[in-house]
C-alpha cells in the first residue's frame, strides 16, 4: 500500500512538472513571436485591439531604440486615449512620414498632412468628432506633423513631452488644449491653421513657443508665459482681442509683423515691472492698420519703449511703429512718444514694394525714406 502511494506521489510530480515546462516553453513561445513581429523599424498593423481597457478599430504603429512610434489609431470610443505601451513596449512617440501613412502609396502626390486628412488615421471617419484626446505620461515627442486634421474638441499633453513638432496640428478641430510639460516646446506652425480658441501652461513653464505657432487660429484670448519674451507666433489670429501679460514679464519683445492680421486686436497692455518693450521696425501705418502693433498701453513709469533694427540690434531713435501710446503722465514711454514719429501712409512707391513683397528685406532702414513713407508724431494719450 506505501509503494503504490509512492507511486502515485510520484507520477503526480511529473505531471505537474511536465505542465509547468509545457507553460514555460509556451510564454517562450509567445516571446518569440513578438520579437519576430516587432522587427525594428518595421511598420505594423493590427485591427480590432484590446489595450488597457480601451477598444481599438485599427493601429499602425513601428519599435525604435526608445521604444514603439504610434503613426496612428483608430477607436469609435468618445476619448482617444493613446495606449502607454504595446505588448510590453513603452509607447514613447507619437507620428508618421507620409510614406507610413500611406503604406501602400495611393497618394503620392499628397504631402504629409493632406494624406493624414485623407487616410482618416486618428477617426474612424471625417463625420467622428473625439471629445478629448488623452496623451499619456511617458511619451517624449509628437513628430512629423504627427496629429494634422485630428478630429477632436480637448487636447491633453502630459508633462513628459518635450516636443510637439512642425505643424503636428495643423487644421486640427481642437478647440481647447491643456499643456502639463514646463520644457514642452512647441514647433513652427505646430496650431497653424487650427480651430484652437485656448490654450494652457503650468505656471512655471519653460518651453519655446516656435514662429506663427498659433498663426491663422481661432484664438481669442492669449495669455503669455513669463519665459516667453518674443512674440511672434500670433499672425492672422483674425478672432484675437485680448494678449495678456504675467506680472513677473521683464522684457517683451515685439518682432516684424508680430501681429499682422489680428484684426480685432485693439491693444495690448504692458504690466508695470516690465522694463523694457522693444519694437521692431513693421509695416504697421495709419493707412495699413492690419499690418502690425495696435495701441500700446503701458501700466509703470518706468518702462522703456525702444524700436530696435531687427537686423544689427541697435536703437533706432525717434521711430514708433505703433498706433498710439496710452502711459501714465511722465513715464518712460510717454517721453518717447512726445519726441517719436510713426508712419501714417505709404507713398506711392511705398505701396508698389509692399505689393512686391520684398519691402522691409530691400529696405530694412523704409522708416527714413521719404521716397517710401509720410511720417507724422506719434499719437499719446497720458493718464494719471
Amino acid at each position: 500500500m506505501r509503494n503504490r502511494l509512492c507511486s502515485l506521489l510520484s507520477l503526480l510530480m511529473f505531471c505537474l512538472m511536465m505542465s509547468s515546462c509545457g507553460n514555460t516553453q509556451n510564454e517562450i513561445a509567445d516571446k518569440k513571436d513578438i520579437q519576430v513581429k516587432l522587427v525594428p523599424d518595421k511598420l505594423l498593423e493590427e485591427t480590432n485591439l484590446d489595450i488597457e481597457g480601451h477598444h481599438y478599430e485599427w493601429i499602425r504603429y513601428c519599435l525604435e531604440d526608445e521604444g514603439i512610434r504610434i503613426i496612428g489609431l483608430r477607436t469609435k470610443e468618445d476619448v482617444l486615449v493613446i495606449p502607454a505601451s504595446i505588448q510590453g513596449h513603452s509607447v514613447t512617440r507619437i507620428g508618421g512620414t507620409e510614406d507610413e501613412i500611406d503604406a501602400e502609396g495611393v497618394y503620392t502626390e499628397y504631402d504629409v498632412y493632406d494624406a493624414a486628412k485623407e487616410f482618416h488615421i486618428w477617426n474612424t471617419d471625417m463625420d467622428q468628432k473625439l471629445k478629448k484626446i488623452i496623451i499619456p505620461e511617458g511619451f517624449r515627442e509628437i513628430v512629423n506633423e504627427g496629429m494634422a486634421y485630428v478630429r477632436a474638441e480637448e487636447l491633453v499633453l502630459p508633462e513628459s513631452l518635450v516636443l510637439v513638432d512642425e505643424q503636428t496640428f495643423i487644421g486640427c478641430s481642437i478647440t481647447r488644449a491643456e499643456i502639463k510639460g514646463e520644457q514642452t516646446t512647441l514647433g513652427h506652425s505646430a496650431f497653424a491653421m487650427s480651430s484652437l480658441k485656448e490654450i494652457l501652461f503650468p505656471a512655471d513653464f519653460q518651453g519655446t513657443l516656435g514662429p506663427t505657432c498659433f498663426s491663422g487660429s481661432q484664438i481669442e484670448k492669449f495669455h503669455c508665459p513669463e519665459s516667453i519674451k518674443k512674440i511672434n507666433f500670433l499672425t492672422d489670429c483674425k478672432k484675437l482681442k485680448k494678449v495678456t501679460f504675467s506680472e513677473k514679464q521683464r522684457e517683451i519683445t515685439i518682432p516684424q509683423g508680430a501681429f499682422t492680421d489680428c484684426l480685432s486686436l485693439k491693444e495690448v497692455t504692458i504690466p508695470a515691472n516690465v522694463r523694457t518693450v522693444s519694437i521692431m521696425p513693421n509695416l504697421y501705418a495709419d493707412d495699413t492698420k492690419g499690418k502690425g502693433v495696435p495701441t500700446l498701453v503701458f501700466k509703470g513709469k518706468k518702462t522703456e519703449l525702444v524700436c530696435v533694427d531687427s537686423s544689427t540690434g541697435k536703437k533706432i531713435t525717434g521711430y514708433i511703429p505703433a498706433g498710439k501710446i496710452v502711459a501714465p503722465k511722465g513715464s518712460r514711454a510717454i517721453r518717447t512718444a512726445k519726441v517719436s514719429k510713426k508712419i501714417a501712409s505709404f507713398t506711392e512707391q511705398g505701396k508698389k514694394r509692399i505689393a512686391e513683397g520684398e519691402f522691409i528685406n530691400d529696405y530694412p532702414d523704409f522708416y527714413e525714406r521719404k521716397d517710401l513713407v509720410n511720417l507724422v508724431p506719434v499719437e499719446y494719450e497720458e493718464t494719471e
